[in-house]
């Protein structure tokens, strides 16, 4: 931010607000963050110079790595139907959990075997961007 202020200083004045959305919800928090601590040195005259942050904005964001994206895309296909019931009471009742990118250590007991693999097998067959076009899944 300090090298963008040194190309375009008029836009120094400028209010800053920073936007993030998706991963950016893990972004634009700690940006805002490093900002807000860089001002502060400012003020005890430490470094310069001030930069203009108003605020930062998170929208459909991800925030923590423990809940968030995997885990949650869970619970949306088990509301569409895209993941019965019976595999997705399986999937919680073994606290089976499968991080994206592998961030996190994957707990994956062999019970969740099945309901992992079925839903590995059905997002293959789907539009994840289109759920309400998808076909019923049978029950057994």
């Amino acid at each position: 931010m300090k090298q963008f202020y040194q190309y375009w200083p008029k836009r120094a004045a400028n209010p800053l607000y920073i936007f993030g959305i998706s991963y950016g919800g893990l972004y634009a928090p700690l940006l805002s963050w490093a900002i807000h601590h860089h001002n502060l040195e400012v003020a005890m005259n430490l470094t310069s110079p001030h930069i203009n942050l108003k605020g930062f904005i998170v929208a459909n964001g991800v925030t923590d790595y423990r809940t968030d994206p995997f885990i949650g895309s869970i619970d949306h296909l088990n509301a569409y139907n895209v993941l019965p019931d019976y595999l997705y009471d399986i999937w919680n009742n073994n606290s089976c959990r499968v991080y994206w990118r592998d961030v996190l250590p994957n707990n994956l007991p062999e019970p969740c075997l099945k309901p992992l693999n079925f839903m590995v097998k059905r997002m293959q067959e789907i539009d994840l961007y289109d759920y309400l076009n998808i076909k019923p899944v049978p029950l057994n």
